[in-house]
């Protein structure tokens, strides 16, 4: 009887021919098949993607620790403005001042030029820390440089309507009342709604070549004796085209307000002078100017 346990063979191709035996048709023992041409290029394309994606999240990140790294600084700076003028029995520090005095650290009196900065007469309220709070991001180059950072922090201040500016070419609050009234808020208790009137905004200006520079210590609004705004945010025209403001992130600016809250400020919002002045919210107006 046959057993059930038969053994299985197995086939084995045997070539037709030696020529076939010997072709290339068979790949070596112990060898792979390399990848062609089109595999080759969806490969280089799938890893240039990724690099692609890699460094614009990367960007991403970085841009939006330079925002949070901003609104904190804003918070800082407001918080020593609005100290100031609590230790002041209210009264608002002048954001732009020549006959201002300020000392240093050390108690040495700073010459009148860098004096008239707000940045040198709130140095004590900011224990004379100007790094991560005048000078952030771009601008912490010049956090030891007491000069550079009265010059260009990273915030200017709307001096026109809060505190009030002596020179730079904008209105004197006392000089200018006659003829435009009282368009400067110059204490707290002039203001019943902090949380809309903006003290600080991201700044920037230009170097003497023209080249577009991180800071400035002061801004002017979009409208005065009348518009003199560009319609548009511009890097490349010079600063004053748009009052010195810099709407960096992403198309927005980083503002202070009276109250000490810190938000970001689109174009639009920039441009509206309810923001700037507290004769535009009175009337309701965001393209507002001082009249006689």
């Amino acid at each position: 009887m046959q057993s059930f346990n038969t053994l299985r063979t197995r086939s084995i191709a045997v070539p037709s021919s030696p020529r076939e035996a010997s072709s290339g048709n068979h790949a070596k023992p112990g060898t792979r098949p390399g990848f062609t041409l089109v595999e080759t290029m969806v490969c280089v394309a799938m890893v240039a993607s990724l690099g692609t994606i890699a460094t614009v999240g990367a960007r991403k990140a970085i841009n939006s620790a330079k925002t949070t790294n901003e609104i904190q600084a804003g918070r800082q700076l407001i918080s020593a403005y609005l100290s100031n003028a609590t230790d002041n029995q209210g009264v608002l520090m002048a954001g732009i001042d020549p006959e201002a005095a300020a000392t240093d650290s050390l108690g040495n009196v700073w010459p009148g030029y860098v004096a008239k900065r707000y940045p040198a007469r709130l140095a004590e309220s900011l224990n004379y820390q100007f790094r991560g709070s005048v000078c952030v991001n771009e601008s912490e180059k010049w956090a030891d440089d007491f000069y550079s950072a009265t010059v260009y922090p990273a915030f200017g201040i709307n001096a026109t309507f809060v505190g009030g500016s002596y020179g730079e070419s904008e209105p004197d609050p006392e000089r200018d009342a006659e003829n435009f009234g009282n368009f400067c808020i110059r204490r707290l208790t002039q203001e019943d709604s902090p949380g809309r009137q903006m003290v600080f905004i991201s700044a920037r200006s230009h170097s003497g070549n023209g080249t577009p520079k991180a800071g400035n210590f002061y801004v002017r609004s979009p409208y005065l004796k009348g518009r003199r705004w560009d319609q548009k945010f511009d890097v490349i025209r010079p600063s004053l085209k748009w009052g010195n403001v810099d709407p960096r992130h992403s198309g927005k600016a980083v503002a202070a307000f009276l109250d000490g809250s810190v938000r970001l400020l689109g174009q639009p919002q920039l441009q509206d002078m309810r923001i700037w002045a507290k004769g535009a919210r009175e009337v309701n107006d965001p393209a507002w100017s001082i009249t006689r």
